[in-house]
This record gives C-alpha cells, structure tokens and sequence, in this order.
C-alpha cells in the first residue's frame, strides 16, 4: 500500500510532464503525455479528497431534505425525505459513498422537478424557497467539485 496515493500520484504527474514529455519528438505524444499528466493530477486531487467532497454533498443534501420537509404540505413526500435525511453510505469506501450519495442525488432531483410545478397559491412561496435552497445545495456542489489547476 502507498501511504500518501495521491501525493505519489501527482509527483508521477509532475515527473511526466517536466521531464518526459519535454524529450519526446512529436507534438502528438507531447500533446498526449501532458494530457496524461493532467489527468493523473486530477486523479490525484479526487484519490485525495473525493470521499471527503462527496460527503460533504450528503450532509448538505441531507440538510436541505429536512428544511424541505419542514416547508412541504404534502406529507408522503415530506416523511420520505426526512427519511433520506437519516441515510448513510455502508462503509466509507468510494464505492459506497458514491450509492449513497446517488440515491439522495435522484431524490433530489425528482424535488427539484416536485417544486418546479405549478402550485396553488398557498405553496408557491414555500416552494420556491425548496427551490432556491437547492440551487444554492448546486452551486455549492459545482465549488466542492471543481478541477484544480
């Protein structure tokens, strides 16, 4: 086992395109090779951080499903998200983490749609603010998970 994966994996990034990639002949494999390079930075940042991000979106789902369910007057709706709010992944591998994180992702997808309808005047309000919470949960989500540089 390596110790630090992704350290390893970004001095193995640094090295290709430092050092390698310079001696190669054509601009093709040139191209190519710091292209490969740039994705194992990526790799790394995700190998280093991912679990941790997308937990980070499984709380923040989670709280936004039971602010949404203390604002929603339908009640088959509200108790399956205060449900979902109480979900965790089975073990901290990325495999888990990521179903975990799937499932409240389809809920909260099918939330956004839910508050997108017309509604009667007197829930209009409350859910356009479910509505603002989760564009708010999304540019959230798009910071977390931007591409370092």
């Amino acid at each position: 086992m390596i110790p630090h994966a992704d350290q390893a994996l970004n001095l193995l990034a640094r090295r290709l395109i430092t050092t390698l990639v310079p001696g190669l002949k054509s601009d093709y494999a040139q191209a190519d090779g710091m292209l490969t390079g740039q994705l194992m930075t990526v790799l790394a940042a995700e190998l280093g951080f991912g679990i941790e991000r997308r937990m980070q979106d499984v709380r923040a789902m989670q709280e936004l499903f039971v602010a949404a369910a203390l604002q929603l007057s339908d009640e088959p709706l509200a108790q399956s998200l205060v449900q979902l709010s109480r979900l965790k992944p089975m073990s901290l591998t990325l495999k888990d983490v990521d179903a975990a994180h799937d499932e409240l992702t389809v809920a909260l997808l099918a939330l956004h749609e839910r508050v997108d309808l017309p509604a009667p005047e007197a829930d209009r309000d409350k859910l356009q603010a479910i509505n603002a919470m989760i564009w708010a949960y999304l540019e959230s989500h798009a910071a977390r998970h931007q591409i370092p540089d």
